[in-house]
């Protein structure tokens, strides 16, 4: 659902987004936003419970489904963007190998961070049990009183884990999920501005370099907002570039 949700915001935003631009940003995007949402009805009072989170997904839901019919209306006028290199692609066979592999090292991931759940300091700490006493008292001020540094640390990660939490207690944890998810989010976001400016091959390389890099294999598993915040930074920045 988050990740529908981000794709109506990106439709919004973008007439012809490529399904590399779907599938890098919809996460990050969709997760962000609703996160600040919440964080700024809880800031002004609003109780933070089960109801009132699906209350406010439903209504941005529809707000967004409304008005990205309204940009799908004026989207014949305009033609698609292609995202791809002027150089030929490389055959089916092998950009197939490639997508399995990336997809390999995502469901790795996966299974690693879910099944080690919370057990590195700043996941226990900081993240975990600041959003367990957020939905535990309804409101973000609770961060101030469970876990560490009080509220100098940014509430979106906790926030994150916090919708897991109220919604069905973070079996599992089903929270751990995130953190693969801007893995891979921060992975097809580098490929997609690669593959626009280089070769396939070197853009597809380059893909699974960066996705064997011990620090950030790593940090898809343990639970630090270092990846969450480096796949935001490093997005945000080569779509600047593409901008310029």
């Amino acid at each position: 659902m988050i990740f529908i949700f981000g794709f109506l915001v990106i439709r919004n935003l973008r007439i012809q987004p490529s399904l590399l631009e779907v599938l890098s940003l919809s996460f990050p995007i969709g997760i962000g936003l609703l996160t600040l949402i919440l964080f700024l009805s809880s800031w002004i009072g609003v109780p933070y419970t089960k109801t009132n989170l699906i209350g406010i997904y439903i209504s941005l839901f529809a707000l967004l489904c409304c008005s990205a019919m309204f940009v799908w209306s004026k989207s014949g006028r305009h033609k698609a963007q292609s995202e791809a290199a002027s150089a030929p692609e490389a055959s089916l066979g092998l950009r197939m190998l490639f997508y399995s592999t990336l997809f390999l090292f995502f469901l790795v991931i996966t299974y690693l961070s879910v099944t080690r759940a919370y057990s590195t300091w700043d996941a226990i700490g900081i993240w975990g049990i600041k959003a367990y006493g957020i939905v535990k008292e309804g409101t973000i001020f609770a961060g101030e009183r469970w876990g560490s540094h009080w509220l100098t640390y940014p509430l979106n990660i906790t926030l994150q884990i916090s919708i897991f939490r109220l919604l069905d207690g973070d079996v599992l944890p089903g929270s751990k999920l995130i953190f693969p998810m801007y893995f891979i989010s921060l992975i097809l976001g580098a490929y997609r501005f690669w593959k626009k400016h280089v070769e396939w091959k070197f853009a597809a390389l380059g893909a699974l370099l960066l996705a064997s890099l011990p620090i950030v294999f790593k940090h898809g598993t343990i639970g630090y907002a270092n990846l969450p915040f480096t796949a935001y930074l490093v997005i945000g920045l080569l779509h600047v570039l593409d901008g310029i």
